[in-house]
């Protein structure tokens, strides 16, 4: 019985981990995919698509140094 609990506390946390790393990929695929729509809608306006990708840009760094 001891066994499978530490078993059971193993997998655990395993799957929790992968969990985790599955959902910041996906965060951060979402942060890419919205500046790069920003752009593109933006693009008519290149100075202000440029300043708002540099903006989002530097809040995609900031997610990647809490991962």
């Amino acid at each position: 019985m001891v066994k499978d609990e530490e078993i059971n506390k193993k997998t655990t946390r395993i799957l929790f981990g992968v969990a985790t790393l599955f959902t910041m990929l996906g965060m951060g695929t979402v942060i890419i995919a919205f500046i790069t729509g920003t752009y593109t809608v933006l693009e008519p306006l290149l100075g202000l698509a440029i300043i708002v990708c540099l903006s989002l840009s530097h809040w995609f760094e900031l997610f990647l140094s809490c991962v």
